[in-house]
């Protein structure tokens, strides 16, 4: 085990580096690996097309999606095999909001993720859980 203080500053570095991106520390697992990446959404995203006409938004049901495809990209594990556990919608999503997610997952079959605003400010866009095994129809 590395000496105190080279954990120290390993912990130093990962507080930086969170701040930097804009990502906070997901609550949960401390053995589990967050990754933070930007989560982009093209401010000419079809979804904002006429929802709403002069007060456009992003559907939650899109927001998800978009964040499914890179948790499954950036874990390189296939979502068909997980299920939606829960997911909250918090804030709206404007074109031109920059986004950053981070997602963790834990030793009991679980990602938990936070789509929040860049940089970090409250209250996030959206958070919930993934679990591993198909939802019965």
């Amino acid at each position: 085990m590395p000496p105190a203080n080279c954990r120290i500053h390993a912990l130093q570095a990962l507080a930086a580096q969170h701040l930097k991106t804009g990502c906070a520390a997901i609550a949960g697992n401390p053995k589990a690996a967050a990754v933070c990446t930007a989560l982009p959404i093209a401010e000419d995203h079809a979804a904002f097309a006429g929802h709403f006409p002069g007060f456009p938004i992003l559907p939650g049901a899109a927001l998800l999606d978009v964040a499914l495809h890179e948790i499954g990209r950036a874990r390189s594990i296939d979502l068909t095999q997980w299920s939606v556990a829960s997911t909250k919608f918090l804030a709206t999503v404007r074109p031109g909001d920059a986004l950053t997610l981070e997602h963790s997952a834990s030793g009991d079959a679980t990602i938990r993720f936070v789509i929040a605003p860049r940089p970090a400010r409250s209250p996030p866009h959206a958070d919930g859980h993934l679990r591993a095994g198909r939802r019965r129809p």
